[in-house]
């Protein structure tokens, strides 16, 4: 009977989990998708996907991120690790061989005594330290994420003057399909969100023993809340192709009638088609009803139509 009962549970526990990720990959799709839409200038909220369609952009997303991690932090972060392993010990065995290893010791170990013998002096110091990098967080890295996410209108305003420089290379790399160069700019906002986590979780570390530490804790937290909310939102501008299918279609609506007019297939839901028609710079509703035949093509680019 007891089997039984610890079955049930783990059955509930998998199914609480499972439901859990699936909320997660769907939240993660939509962020994306609204990032992608506003990037070229159509309104989410009147484009509707289904609820598969952003678990699936979501669970790349996952994937993405952890083959990344993987093969771009873990990897090289491996062999760096070795490699210091590696002349610590030559050097740990030079300082033995020479005796500065017992002097060096004795001497951190009483600096650390005078100078930081109580815990919440320690603690303090660090998170003096952990503040002067958060404020570099804030300074410096926070425009990573803002530029690409300023970007929007790319199907309407392909001329539009940029606020900054940083944001005028940024748009010059997605229209011209720079995809190296997008790719290379969310790898340095991963490394800022990474660096936000790590931050946090030393921060926590250090105002541990302290009375107000969930204060002094609470902006970096905040901010890596901020960052990783963000994070899929900048992966939907720079990694997320603006590509979709060329269409021709056969309809006697008025909207369809001129062939010689560039349509693209953006998504088609259980009753319309949605076409993106590029050269009057148009979106338009279809009902399937309204059309005998559609030819669709291999996928492309659509800035620049």
């Amino acid at each position: 009977m007891n089997i039984f009962k610890e079955g049930a549970k783990f059955i509930g526990w998998l199914s609480g989990a499972l439901a859990g990720i699936v909320a997660l990959l769907t939240v993660f799709g939509y962020l994306i998708t609204t990032a992608n839409l506003h990037l070229l200038g159509m309104d989410p909220l009147v484009i509707n996907y289904d609820t598969e369609f952003y678990i699936r952009r979501g669970g790349s997303f996952s994937f993405y991120i952890t083959n990344l991690v993987a093969e771009r932090i873990l990897l090289q972060l491996l062999v760096m690790v070795i490699l210091a392993a590696a002349t610590g010990f030559l050097v740990y065995r030079l300082l033995l061989k020479i005796g500065l290893l017992q002097r060096a010791h004795a001497y951190l170990k009483d600096l650390v005594n005078k100078k930081f013998a109580s815990p919440a002096l320690r603690g303090m110091v660090i998170y003096a330290i952990l503040a002067v990098l958060f404020a570099y967080q804030l300074y410096d890295r926070l425009d990573l994420f803002t530029t690409p996410l300023s970007i929007s209108n790319l199907l309407y305003e392909t001329n539009q003057a940029a606020t900054s420089q940083k944001e005028a290379l940024v748009r010059e790399s997605i229209m011209k399909g720079q995809t190296l160069k997008l790719k290379l700019h969310f790898f340095d906002v991963l490394i800022s969100v990474i660096l936000s986590a790590v931050l946090l979780f030393i921060a926590w570390k250090a105002t541990s023993g302290l009375k107000f530490w969930p204060l002094l804790v609470a902006p970096f937290a905040l901010i890596f809340l901020i960052y990783l909310l963000l994070l899929p939102m900048v992966y939907g501008v720079l990694v997320i192709p603006s590509e979709y299918s060329p269409v021709k279609v056969s309809s006697d609506n008025t909207l369809l009638s001129d062939q010689s007019e560039n349509l693209y297939l953006i998504t088609k839901g259980r009753d319309e088609f949605i076409l993106w028609n590029a050269t009057r710079k148009k979106l338009l509703w279809v009902p399937k009803n309204e059309i005998r035949a559609a030819e669709i093509r291999k996928k492309e680019s659509i800035l620049g139509k």
